[in-house]
């Protein structure tokens, strides 16, 4: 490995002096699975293949592997500064704040094709997803299937997919509801969970506070009223298009809830309530070492619950009697398993715009549309378990609730022109919606 002399030292020959000219001294590498990946102190990057024999593993060879990027925009101009990552992928870091990612397959085509130099400068490009470029990041981790990206800012966004919807993007996880207004598209029951396409335009970001959760909840189950909100919520998970945009208006609306003025006393340090030190992801696993500031976390907390005025004080508390469901799902009543089953499939039918046995049963389906199966009851509007306040979001106890249980689920304008339906006003957007760069492979 080549280094540069130091101080009064000199090149000790001519071959080492190329070396020094051509390559230059290894600044950071990132071993792979059949990889090793290294930037050097001219800005260049290099991959070497590990050859492995009996008795030893070593890198006869390297090649220089050009920065170019599947989009429009050039980036030859900048040297790398950096690289990381782990098994498959990896990511270089540019001096002017760009990071591009790219993976072993791409490697190995542009290996296979070194003795051609024609053909290595079209075998091999780097991802430039819009959310990682000029915004702080400063480490990502890779697993088997997504990804994480730190920034100087504290936060953790995240990309790609999460295997059997298991949670691995900290967005909501386990094919629940809750994860498709984060921009989760999930295959099937028990399915892959990929982020949208519309998702890497700004990120999406993870969530420590756990009453976000609880609004997320409020909003997936329809909000302040569900009926008037049923068609919204049915192209919401329909329509992959309205799907990404909707999360990203909850994304707006659910960043820096610890950022408001009144919170400024406990924040002295600018850091927030979680700050992100470090992440890490292996396989269809994360982690993160988070500083949290107990005390400003308290106060967003507070800042999150009101008394409910129309509460009733001598009303028994039925939380403390049946147990909330990690989905946010209303628990289901007791009795055989197929009963709960029935619920189930009954509750899915209504989150999905789909008919259900409430409305066959009230005649207000056109004649052979009906669901002829012996479900329960429709809980948007016989199940008086779902109009339990802490089943679904909109309060934490007995005589308190939630500042948005009055919320009602968005309405948008989207980009496309279309006016999603309703009788409340028309949403508006935090910082403004987004111009959506919809092209990027992922």
């Amino acid at each position: 490995m080549y280094q540069r002399p130091r101080a009064n030292e000199r090149e000790t020959d001519q071959e080492t002096q190329a070396m020094g000219e051509d390559v230059g001294e290894v600044l950071s590498y990132a071993v792979l699975e059949s990889f090793v990946v290294f930037v050097t102190d001219l800005g260049k990057v290099f991959a070497g293949l590990i050859t492995w024999t009996a008795q030893e593993q070593n890198i006869p060879d390297i090649i220089e592997v050009p920065i170019q990027t599947d989009g429009s925009t050039s980036v030859e101009g900048s040297p790398a500064t950096d690289v990381q990552g782990s098994f498959h992928s990896f990511a270089v870091f540019k001096q002017n704040g760009e990071v591009l990612i790219s993976n072993e397959d791409n490697l190995r085509a542009h290996w296979n094709t070194k003795s051609d130099t024609r053909a290595q400068s079209d075998a091999l490009t780097f991802k430039r997803i819009p959310a990682l470029q000029h915004t702080g990041v400063i480490s990502v981790a890779f697993g088997d299937y997504h990804f994480h990206a730190l920034h100087s800012n504290g936060q953790i966004s995240s990309y790609g997919t999460e295997p059997q919807g298991c949670g691995a993007l900290g967005l909501g996880g386990h094919g629940d509801p809750e994860g498709r207004l984060r921009g989760i598209r999930y295959r099937g029951v028990g399915g892959d969970g990929q982020l949208l396409a519309h998702c890497y335009t700004r990120g999406r970001h993870v969530w420590f506070e756990e009453e976000k959760k609880e609004w997320i909840r409020f909003m997936t189950s329809g909000g302040h009223d569900p009926e008037e909100a049923k068609e919204r919520l049915r192209m919401s998970t329909n329509d992959t298009n309205v799907q990404g945009e909707v999360s990203e208006w909850f994304e707006q609306q659910g960043n820096e809830w610890d950022k408001h003025p009144d919170l400024a006393a406990a924040d002295e340090d600018g850091l927030g309530a979680y700050f992100a030190l470090s992440i890490t992801a292996a396989g269809w696993h994360s982690g993160a070492l988070v500083l949290v500031n107990e005390d400003l976390a308290d106060k967003v907390k507070q800042k999150c619950v009101v008394v409910d005025p129309s509460a009733e004080e001598d009303a028994e508390s039925h939380n403390e009697e049946e147990p909330e469901t990690s989905s946010g799902l209303p628990p289901h009543p007791p009795g055989a398993v197929a009963s709960t089953i029935q619920w189930v499939n009954n509750w899915t039918r209504w989150f999905l715009g789909l008919p259900t046995s409430a409305d066959s049963e009230a005649g207000n389906l056109p004649a052979g549309q009906g669901y002829n199966a012996p479900f329960l009851h429709d809980p948007r509007l016989l199940n008086t378990d779902f109009t339990e306040p802490t089943n679904h979001g909109a309060s934490p106890g007995k005589g308190l609730k939630y500042v948005w249980a009055d919320d009602s689920f968005p309405r948008l304008r989207l980009s496309n022109g279309t006016e999603m339906p309703g009788e409340i006003p028309f949403s508006q957007w935090k910082y403004g919606r987004p111009a959506w760069d919809l092209d990027v492979q992922i």
